[in-house]
């Protein structure tokens, strides 16, 4: 018997019932919400995620690169962009850890224009933690079957 291809609103249903812990669901993506989006063209939400995520991966290795530079502001731009693409590809908890990303370096930028930032181990650690974070994420989210050639 010949295996049935699974759906992409079949795969996040296992995802979700697979991501519990504590009674809190962890949602990755939000394949309902996305199919809305674009009404119900499942070829186009595929089209969009494969267009969305070699520039995600892109985003991740320049982080890493303005976290070596201590540029807070590069940093907080970057994320402020990929929490945008993640969000309108519905990647919930990519776009969550890049709106965190992007708040905690915003003040840190706002200080490093004023001459008025030391450099500060806590930041730079939280920052390199929120970045191993968005990448942990980013390599979840490509093991997800988007029909791709990713």
């Amino acid at each position: 018997m010949p295996k049935r291809e699974t759906s992409m609103l079949e795969t996040v249903v296992k995802l979700k019932k697979k991501h519990i812990s504590k009674g809190e669901e962890f949602l990755h993506y939000d394949y309902e919400e996305m199919i809305d989006r674009v009404d119900g063209e499942e070829d186009f939400v595929n089209e969009l995620i494969n267009m969305g995520l070699p520039d995600t991966e892109s985003k991740i290795s320049q982080l890493k690169h303005f976290l070596n530079n201590h540029d807070w502001r590069s940093i907080s731009h970057t994320a402020h962009s990929m929490k945008g693409i993640a969000r309108s590809l519905s990647f919930k908890t990519l776009a969550q850890h890049a709106e965190s990303l992007e708040s905690l370096t915003k003040k840190a930028a706002e200080k490093q224009q004023e001459r008025k930032l030391v450099i500060d181990k806590n930041l730079t650690e939280s920052v390199s933690e929120l970045i191993e974070k968005l990448e942990e994420e980013f390599a979840f989210i490509k093991t997800l079957d988007f029909k791709s050639s990713y």
